[in-house]
């Protein structure tokens, strides 16, 4: 599936939040967000390793594309 993560406020990703440096090669700078092709393994090793490190998160999901939605809660969503 694919999953896209980005952070609410157009944070630089891999610079921000360390444990995203691993996925440098899949990040779309011109819109702030890791786009990368991943098992249900590596989503969920993914989601708990940004929750544990960064606190909250919201997944969503858009099952007719099969895309997950990973956005880190900064302060800027209301």
């Amino acid at each position: 599936m694919k999953v896209v993560i980005y952070a609410t406020d157009g944070a630089d990703l891999t610079v921000r939040y360390s444990a995203l440096e691993e996925y440098e090669d899949f990040y779309d700078k011109g819109k702030h967000r890791i786009i990368k092709e991943m098992d249900n393994d590596e989503l969920m090793k993914i989601i708990q390793m940004l929750t544990n490190r960064y606190g909250e998160l919201v997944v969503d999901s858009d099952m007719n594309t099969n895309k997950f939605y990973i956005e880190i809660y900064n302060g800027w969503r209301e």
